[in-house]
């Protein structure tokens, strides 16, 4: 059994309330990954587009803080 994938999304320090990522747009980034993540760069705007294609897996929500990640799980 394949296992699932895991998102990492980064977002702005502090940020409070909802993003959205738009699978599949033509012409849009792929999303870097890490050894273990697909990240998920969340821009100002709160609406990332990539063309990567949705997979389900588990997502884990980080705050950047000064170019570091922190988690928002502790």
């Amino acid at each position: 059994m394949k296992s699932l994938d895991t998102n990492r999304e980064s977002l702005s320090s502090g940020y409070i309330g909802k993003v959205e990522v738009e699978y599949s747009v033509d012409g849009a980034p792929a999303l870097p990954r890490d050894d273990r993540a697909s990240i998920h760069h969340i821009p100002n705007s709160r609406v990332l587009q990539t063309s990567a294609k949705m997979k389900p897996g588990r997502n884990e929500f980080f705050y950047v803080v000064k170019r570091t990640e922190c988690s928002l799980v502790c």
